[in-house]
């Protein structure tokens, strides 16, 4: 297989402080001030989610927990005569859940296998040692095969069952985005500012070239038929042609314009009865004819939202930083404040049967949202020992 020369690019200090004050600089206290934002994943009346030094399994009816796993680096005598003790491991990207296991990526370089029902250890991989880098997205499964990407860029095809190895790939650019898959193929938006498409079944690349922007890209690139939707830093949305990575539009299509963002495109797009919703680091929901590129509107919810939005029939559910959580009617396009949960929120929504599930990062805890009436039908701390 092809394997391309990785590119030695220099971290920036957003990422220096993520991984090194956050993780890895634990000196003799570890522990202390981290969190982690993984989002939520639901499956047969079960919420899987990870956490900081922990995967756990929530039951949706009532709250409880039905397993909970420690995830824990291992100590070291250190030097200095500074004994370094087992420190958790944080885990930033959301859980993907294929038959009778979970899977998740921890900021150890690690891919972690459990069973849904008991939480039972089923295959770590790689067997020792970690791939050499943090793993900041979630995993996805398609076809037998999970996927994962390291932030130095190296994407891993392994297999469900039992983690065996099948490919693997260099970008040579930093990713800290989950791939997205469709019809063969792996989408991975790249904090390099680029977007490639890479074959599942070869590991190599489908692309004359790779389709670049003007700044990183850490969310998921959103698929809708033969239409992909990225949103960068660069304080723009694409339409891009799915398979030639030919670009379609741009939102704004000119810079410099008065309703433009003001700040970059941290969250995922939502696509919603034929308009994308674009959630802002400086407050506003930018409504985007899906077709056109179009601005239909821009809804300043006044705090900045790093949240990836989830739409429930003709309403899309934001939450902002600061934890007020928004409901957006789609036809209307008439917002109304539907909990005031006054705690940090950066994590992505989660949604299932009407149900919206909140992960905050301050008190951190799932909160289960009634989606018609705002009611909290149940909340779970994820910070307890």
């Amino acid at each position: 297989m092809k394997r391309r020369n990785k590119i030695l690019i220099a971290k920036t200090l957003m990422l220096v402080a993520l991984l090194v004050i956050t993780f890895v600089v634990t000196g003799c206290a570890a522990g202390t001030g981290q969190v982690a934002w993984s989002g939520a994943t639901i499956e047969n009346g079960a919420l899987f989610v990870g956490s900081l030094g922990r995967i756990a399994a929530i039951d949706t009816a009532n709250g409880n927990f039905l397993w909970d796993k420690t995830l824990e680096t291992e100590g070291s005598s250190g030097g200095f005569g500074c004994a370094i003790p087992a420190s958790k491991i944080p885990i930033y990207g959301s859980t993907a859940v294929a038959g009778e296991l979970v899977y998740v990526g921890g900021a150890d370089g690690k891919v972690y296998a459990f069973t849904i029902d008991t939480g039972a250890s089923r295959w770590v991989y790689p067997r020792s040692g970690n791939l050499g880098a943090v793993i900041l997205g979630g995993t996805v499964v398609n076809q037998d095969i999970v996927y994962v990407c390291t932030v130095a860029g190296d994407v891993y095809a392994l297999d469900v069952v039992n983690g065996d190895y099948i490919w693997d790939y260099d970008i040579g650019e930093d990713v800290w985005a989950t791939p997205a898959v469709a019809d063969n193929t792996l989408y991975i938006g790249t904090f390099d500012k680029n977007v490639y498409a890479i074959d599942i079944n070869t590991g190599e690349e489908k692309w004359q070239h790779p389709f670049e922007t003007g700044g990183p890209i850490i969310s998921s690139v959103v698929i809708d038929g033969d239409v992909l939707y990225i949103a960068s830093f660069d304080r723009h949305i694409y339409a891009l042609n799915k398979e030639s990575g030919e670009p379609i539009w741009q939102y704004p299509d000119v810079d410099g314009g008065e309703e433009n963002p003001e700040k970059w495109f941290w969250a995922s797009p939502v696509l919603c009865n034929g308009s994308i919703y674009a959630a802002n680091m400086d407050g506003k929901v930018y409504v985007i004819d899906a077709g056109s590129g179009g601005l239909v509107t821009a809804i300043d919810l006044g705090a900045a939202i790093s949240s990836t939005p989830v739409a429930v029939g003709d309403e899309v559910f934001v939450a902002t930083e600061e934890g007020r959580v928004y409901s957006i009617n789609t036809t209307s396009l008439n917002q109304e404040i539907m909990r005031d949960l006054e705690l940090r929120i950066i994590a992505p929504l989660a949604v299932d049967d009407n149900i919206v599930y909140i992960h905050t990062q301050e008190k951190e805890a799932i909160y289960a949202m009634n989606s018609e009436t705002g009611t909290i039908i149940w909340d779970t701390p994820m910070d307890i020992e």
